[in-house]
């Protein structure tokens, strides 16, 4: 239909690095849908962030 929604769960509320992270998202949702759809990312707090939420890859990279 046009539109591409997201929805993102930070790790906090008062993470600092959310609109660089937000901005990320849309550029990486932007670079796989046609130039004219339009891309609404989402942040919820339902359900919450956990690390189990993490892929294989982030674990590995932090060591976990």
């Amino acid at each position: 239909d046009g539109w591409v929604r997201a929805e993102m769960t930070m790790t906090t509320a008062a993470c600092r690095m959310t609109d660089m992270i937000v901005e990320a998202a849309r550029g990486a949702v932007s670079g796989i849908v046609p130039d004219d759809t339009r891309i609404d990312i989402e942040l919820v707090w339902d359900p919450p962030w956990t690390p189990d939420r993490m892929t294989g890859i982030a674990r590995e990279h932090f060591g976990w």
